[in-house]
């Protein structure tokens, strides 16, 4: 039997609680199931591997009708791939797929590198820099080069209206409708881009790729919606910063990593980045509308039933992840493998699934990002490091104010044995560090 909440609608509750809505629900109420109501919809509610594997069947849970309308206008739209099922999805799919491919994303990671070591020397000279901001610029220029998209005097802005569209997702009101009409001017640049490439050959870029692109029925796509398509290219690479920002406060924290990595361990690497993944709260959820009718744990549920997994809770689940508040990259050789287990952007197979065909760019990015800022001595100076998880996605609130001193001795550390991250939220500004910048359940 799945139990039922109370209180007539969640809304409130989820936006007061954010990250840790699903799982604390979960953990009082003894199981992995519940139903409550959304925005005054039915919605069942999923912890854990199963819940993940549910939602990302192929073609069981359209996404259509599961997000809210907020949220759906910066990260979706219709048309754009999210959106489809079937045979339209996984044609669409293997296009996105191939351009997020391994070789991509070293390319990829070799622009942003360049970008990077041309900001470095500005950020020496400076006192310090909000790195997140600085990041999504970088990433956002990275993106557009990388595409195959002409050098051109907006495409700094350009970098920070992507940004926009992630930092105000999870939020409504005047913040997210300010951020509606700087995606709608993207889109409008977007569509430009899409018929200057119509009118030469396919040039073999990522954008002149998606320009030239044919459905399943050998139609080009509208050029809305090739338009989107090209910003859900370039949008999520923007928001790699976030990893990015919480792998400067794990180096900052431990400069034993920062050794270990500006020695060459590539594996170490790798690893480090994996736990960034689980530990950074990133997008909580995901949500879907089931096309039949399914069993859960006996239980008979209706088709039509919104249903919401919870990303961030399975990947801070301590029956998968023994010690979840324990930031230890030492973890996992043991659990790279493990599907549905590690779950940041999505789960499910990445051909077939809704999973997101971005992770090897994210992976690149995230682990070429940690040499560099290990290569860079990167330091965090005093700061309020705290994190509310009611705001989703979620940043430390300094943004993380990074320095980069000229390398030196320093004090050493050798412990390299994780250690436990902090608490969800706390508030009032901080004078130094924090126990942890990663807050948790």
């Amino acid at each position: 039997m799945i139990p039922t909440l109370r209180s007539p609608d969640q809304s409130f509750a989820f936006l007061r609680e954010g990250y840790s809505f699903i799982g604390a629900r979960c953990d009082r109420l003894g199981t992995d199931a519940f139903y409550g109501r959304l925005l005054g919809r039915r919605t069942l509610f999923l912890r854990g591997p199963l819940g993940v594997e549910l939602l990302y069947a192929p073609g069981a849970f359209p996404r259509a009708g599961g997000l809210p309308a907020s949220a759906v206008a910066l990260l979706q739209d219709r048309g754009s791939v999210q959106r489809l099922e079937g045979q339209a999805h996984r044609h669409r799919k293997d296009l996105l797929v191939r351009l997020g491919s391994a070789d991509q994303a070293e390319r990829l990671a070799d622009v942003f590198e360049r970008y990077f070591a041309a900001a470095l020397a500005r950020w020496k000279q400076s006192d310090g820099i909000r790195l997140h901001d600085e990041l999504v610029v970088l990433l956002g220029l990275a993106a557009q080069e990388w595409a195959g998209l002409p050098t051109h005097p907006d495409a700094e802005r350009r970098a920070r209206d992507l940004g926009a569209m992630i930092e105000q997702a999870g939020s409504v009101g005047p913040a997210n409708w300010l951020a509606r009409i700087r995606r709608a001017g993207t889109e409008r640049w977007s569509r430009r881009v899409v018929r200057d490439l119509r009118n030469g050959q396919d040039d073999g870029t990522p954008v002149g790729a998606i320009a030239h692109h044919r459905d399943e029925s050998g139609q080009l796509l509208d050029e809305a919606t090739a338009a989107v398509e090209v910003l859900n290219l370039l949008r999520p690479i923007v928001a790699v910063a976030r990893f990015i920002d919480f792998a400067a406060v794990e180096l900052d924290r431990d400069p034993a990593w920062q050794e270990r990595f500006r020695a060459g361990d590539d594996t170490a690497v790798h690893h480090f980045a994996q736990e960034i993944r689980r530990t950074t709260p990133f997008f909580p959820a995901i949500a879907g509308v089931a096309d039949r009718e399914f069993t859960w744990d006996g239980t008979t549920v209706p088709a039509g039933t919104r249903t919401v997994a919870d990303l961030y809770g399975t990947d801070m689940d301590p029956r998968l992840w023994p010690a979840p508040r324990h930031f230890d990259p030492r973890r996992f050789p043991g659990q790279n493998g493990v599907a549905n287990h590690l779950v940041p952007q999505g789960g499910g197979d990445v051909h077939t699934s809704h999973r997101c065909p971005g992770e090897d760019l994210t992976l690149a990015l995230l682990e070429r990002s940690i040499v560099l800022l290990s290569r860079a001595n990167v330091h965090l100076p005093a700061q309020d490091l705290s994190v509310n998880m009611r705001r989703m996605p979620a940043l430390p609130a300094s943004r993380v104010v990074a320095r980069f001193p000229s390398p030196g001795p320093g004090p050493s550390s050798t412990s390299l044995e994780g250690h436990r991250v902090g608490p969800d939220f706390i508030p009032g500004a901080r004078p130094s560090r924090p126990a942890g910048p990663h807050p948790k359940h």
